[in-house]
């Protein structure tokens, strides 16, 4: 339930804002964002970020909202191997050929495994399992907070049900005067012969001092060229929409 209030209080948070933003009729938005929401199940991150809000209505029957996306995957894909995507723990047993970090779980590892684990590596990032959006990632570096009593900050964590991972360390081109590990999502669909496509890609790029890269805490988006590798499209970030230079830097980001 709260979740739901929750993304009420979002919703009409972000609806005034893009009114105000926008300079549009407060009574428009509120009726064309319902009636996106009833004709096409959009949802309001893709109203406003998406700017589903300025499509007519011959481009929203072609985009792909949320509820249209949730049809193809229960179309395309087996619902038995889902987990591994969903799931952080299965995704980083089942791929630890290509996980190039070292992680523990905390309902499974062992007070004596966590404490020579932090000691090991010094700074660890903590990942809510369950969490999304990047909400509740954070950071501890041990030699920060050398008094931790770590006995007791691992009772914590068991409450919690996290991974407890050993930091990466990014190529410094991608580093965009921030401190969050920047990443690739990209977009794949597997065709009935087994071969994999890549149809999309963004870059997400952490601002700031933030830990994580994710939109929904502060990070921006760019759109990759596929056939280049550069970034083919101006930025987004709750800071603002079409930004050529990345927030808080220097850095230009369109071609990059």
């Amino acid at each position: 339930m709260n979740a739901y209030i929750e993304y009420i209080k979002k919703t009409f948070s972000w609806l005034n804002k893009l009114v105000k933003d926008e300079n549009l009729p407060l009574y428009w938005v509120y009726w064309d964002y319902m009636w996106a929401v009833i004709k096409h199940r959009c949802l309001i991150r893709q109203y406003v970020i998406g700017e589903f809000w300025k499509k007519s209505n011959p481009e929203r029957k072609k985009c792909l909202t949320y509820n249209r996306i949730v049809k193809l995957f229960d179309k395309y894909n087996q619902k038995e191997y889902i987990h591994f995507l969903n799931e952080k723990p299965d995704f980083n047993s089942y791929f630890k050929d290509f996980v190039h970090r070292e992680w523990l779980h905390s309902e499974s590892v062992t007070e004596t495994d966590f404490v020579a684990f932090v000691k090991k590596y010094d700074s660890v990032i903590i990942k809510p399992v369950d969490g999304v959006e990047g909400g509740g990632i954070r950071k501890f570096v041990l030699s920060k907070n050398p008094d931790t009593n770590l006995s007791e900050l691992f009772a914590d964590l068991k409450n919690e049900n996290v991974l407890i991972e050993q930091v990466i360390i990014p190529n410094k081109h991608m580093v965009f005067g921030n401190t969050s590990v920047n990443t690739i999502r990209t977009h794949t669909f597997l065709d009935k012969n087994g071969k994999a496509h890549v149809i999309k890609a963004i870059l997400r790029a952490g601002v700031g001092d933030s830990v994580v890269d994710n939109y929904a805490q502060g990070g921006s988006i760019y759109e990759v060229d596929l056939q280049t590798g550069t970034v083919c499209s101006r930025g987004k970030s709750k800071s603002g929409a079409n930004h050529i230079i990345h927030p808080g830097t220097d850095i230009v980001m369109l071609g990059y």
